[in-house]
């Protein structure tokens, strides 16, 4: 439900801190969607949001109900600086019909990725939209702490970055987040992973942890390696020690349900060497902290709203364009206050005829004015996007206008599903 409210637009300054809340804004009006839905002009005057360009004028598309519990929504606004447009996906968390999704491109970490549409519908999703930075033109791996269906698939990439994630009960969680594992011989000694699917880590004597979720082989040097096979094939925590090898200088891909431990020389190899023996017996341990539930989560570029106010994220992947006030194609996502609610949001940018975009603080307060108490900004530019399915069709649309002037192949998605369906 949108519950925008009605202000004057101040002349703050832009450089706001932590701990100074937006002006909420009122109700836009309706204006056209991208299913070419009818449009209703607003008859009152429009309001600008805080810190935009002054509003000349607002459209809203109806809304249109994709499923039970799930709405879509467009609205563009010309402004005194050019035209804005915007898509929104509202959830309602509560809805026994829904169930929220992070799916990976090509079900893995190293790949030459995939579109939003196209993890769309091979997953059966009625929403979705672009999730985490990732490693573009190169392994395509996105940057960033990544669970999917309850498996951690990669580890943080900092301690203090933003993760996005979905609860065991279906809520909404944005905090820091950080994996920590460790494996245990059959001796009952101990050592701890640096990592898990983040090759490169295994460097100054650490123990990376590489899973069959990574996808690709990649070269180390001088690495003690020793492969694991599942005890069961349901086991995720006991292993059998395979192979150690020495001196390894390509770790090869892993077939399913294997598992590697990549010592990088020191200490991490010299445990390994000691304690891991062939047909050996070894326990792995992982959680993630301090959110030991998370079902499903995406890294993020940068945390917009904490309890309501903008909140001046100190570690976020995307601080160089917050500081700049660029303004850019954007992919954020907001929760309400009571957790209720989960307002998905992309802004068309780069297209000064269409939508000359967004800055940070500018989708912050937008994002409050929907009802967003919490939220948070993932990749944008180029790879922003938002797809539907609309009632009757089998596939769905991509609803806004991609600033590439076509789909970019993304790491990973957050997606929508409906129960009902079975998907």
């Amino acid at each position: 439900m949108n519950r925008r409210h009605k202000v004057i637009q101040s002349g703050l300054a832009l450089a706001i801190t932590m701990g100074i809340g937006f002006p909420v804004v009122a109700n836009a009006a309706p204006k056209n969607s991208a299913a070419s839905a009818p449009v209703t002009l607003s008859t009152t005057s429009p309001t600008t949001p805080a810190y935009w360009p002054t509003v000349l004028s607002e459209k809203k598309s109806p809304i249109e109900t994709i499923t039970s519990g799930v709405t879509h929504y467009s609205e563009s606004f010309q402004t005194v600086n050019g035209p804005i447009q915007t898509n929104v996906t509202e959830v309602d968390l509560t809805n026994p019909n829904v169930r929220l999704g992070v799916t990976l491109a090509n079900n893995k970490l190293y790949s030459p990725d995939e579109t939003v549409s196209s993890m769309a519908n091979r997953t059966g999703a009625v929403a979705g939209i672009n999730g985490d930075f990732f490693d573009i033109n190169a392994t395509g791996a996105p940057l960033d702490l990544t669970v999917v269906n309850g498996r951690i698939v990669e580890s943080q990439y900092s301690n203090e970055s933003g993760i996005l994630g979905v609860t065991k009960n279906g809520r909404i969680s944005i905090a820091p987040e950080v994996f920590t594992a460790s494996v245990t011989s059959s001796s009952g000694s101990s050592y701890s992973i640096e990592s898990l699917n983040r090759p490169g880590t295994e460097a100054n004597g650490n123990l990376t942890l590489i899973t069959s979720d990574l996808g690709a082989s990649f070269p180390v040097s001088n690495a003690t390696v020793a492969y694991l096979k599942p005890d069961s094939q349901n086991s995720s925590t006991k292993f059998t020690v395979e192979e150690v090898d020495t001196n390894v200088s390509q770790v090869p891909q892993l077939h399913p349900g294997e598992e590697a431990l990549v010592a990088g020389g020191g200490n991490a190899a010299s445990w390994v060497t000691s304690h891991l023996k062939t047909g050996s017996k070894v326990h792995l341990h992982e959680k993630v902290s301090p959110n030991h539930d998370l079902e499903q989560a995406l890294g993020t570029g940068y945390i917009l709203l904490e309890n309501g106010q903008w909140y001046n994220d100190p570690n976020g992947h995307g601080t160089k364009y917050a500081i700049s006030n660029a303004l850019e194609p954007l992919t954020a996502v907001g929760v309400s206050r009571d957790g209720r609610h989960m307002y998905m949001v992309v802004v068309d940018g780069r297209q000064p005829n269409l939508s000359i975009g967004l800055s940070y603080k500018q989708m912050a307060s937008y994002l409050q004015s929907l009802g967003a108490y919490k939220a948070v900004m993932l990749d944008g530019g180029g790879s922003s996007e938002m797809v539907v399915r609309h009632h009757g069709d089998s596939t769905v649309s991509v609803v806004n206008s991609p600033s590439d002037g076509h789909e970019r192949p993304v790491a990973d998605g957050l997606f929508v599903y409906s129960t009902k369906s079975g998907k």
